[in-house]
């Protein structure tokens, strides 16, 4: 389980976090929604080791995670699939999908799970010499979360997973994505488009400000009034 307890991170006199805390259950499909600037990225940074909190703790599977380097976070089992993607343009799409063994423990299983990329989004095996730079944003999207699955992650995080993406084909990879828990996998989606993550994850929180709205089982959150508002819905209607 991914334990948040009281976060707090700060931009110099900005708080981009204000005393944060959720509990992410194993193997399950969890949503972060919120505005833009309601700190979601900040907090997917933070539990990656890339940014430090001021306060509170981040524990994964029981282990504080905040004194750890990215580098350690990700030999955890902790991936993340950074919001615009970042995939190395000037290289072959099969070697960029080769960098996510990057280290003795990857590299043992690298075969069997470039394989597993082949399966799961079989339009990449099909441009595996192209450039990555040449591909269109939603391969570009696939190719960037195949790169975190071959580290071999339990806890997969992707930040604006729909951002740009052609509706069918952000429905093709949540396809994907809902196989995860299954496997032994949680998911952690950072999505702006609320109404996407009360439709396709077990639970998620709402986060505003920097702090937490809304937090419970999406068939919950899909009654709450403040939810509702959120969207620009009327009290009473559905989402469809």
């Amino acid at each position: 389980m991914l334990a948040i307890e009281g976060l707090t991170v700060r931009y110099s006199s900005s708080t981009a976090l204000n005393s944060v805390s959720l509990a992410i259950p194993p193997v399950s499909l969890f949503g972060l929604t919120g505005p833009n600037g309601a700190g979601k990225t900040t907090l997917f940074r933070t539990i990656s080791g890339l940014v430090r909190a001021a306060v509170g703790s981040i524990k994964w599977e029981g282990r504080p995670l905040q004194a750890l380097t990215p580098g350690e976070i990700v030999r955890l089992g902790v991936s993340q699939v950074p919001e615009g993607r970042h995939v190395f343009k000037s290289l072959s799409v099969a070697d960029n999908l080769l960098l996510g063994c990057w280290d003795s423990q990857h590299k043992v299983n690298c075969r069997r799970n470039l394989e597993r990329i082949w399966e799961v989004f079989p339009e990449l095996q099909r441009l595996r010499t192209r450039k990555a730079g040449s591909l269109s944003g939603g391969e570009q999207q696939m190719l960037a979360i195949g790169r975190a699955l071959m580290t071999d992650p339990k806890l997969l995080m992707i930040d604006e997973l729909s951002l740009g993406l052609a509706p069918i084909v952000t429905d093709c990879i949540l396809e994907y994505l809902r196989q995860l828990p299954r496997q032994g996998v949680t998911v952690l989606l950072v999505e702006q488009n609320l109404r996407l993550v009360l439709e396709t994850c077990n639970e998620a929180a709402v986060l505003e400000s920097g702090t937490v709205r809304a937090h419970g089982p999406t068939e919950v959150l899909r009654q709450t009034v403040g939810v509702e508002t959120y969207l620009g819905l009327s009290p009473h209607e559905e989402l469809s």
